[in-house]
């Protein structure tokens, strides 16, 4: 499957020093979704799975 890269990718360090990674998918016009993984996963590996959100959301 091929995956566009995310428009943009970032990073948020919490106080307690805990990091946030997350990246940015989509039309800039679309409906904003956020997806929240469990353990074991990554931003890297979820834009794989983004065709099937979008088509719900259209």
């Amino acid at each position: 499957m091929l995956v566009d890269d995310p428009a943009r990718l970032g990073e948020s360090r919490f106080p307690d020093g805990r990091l946030l990674g997350w990246a940015e998918r989509g039309p800039p016009d679309g409906v904003p979704a956020v997806l929240c993984p469990g353990a074991a996963t990554s931003r890297a590996v979820l834009g794989t799975h983004a065709e099937p959100i979008l088509r719900r959301l259209v």
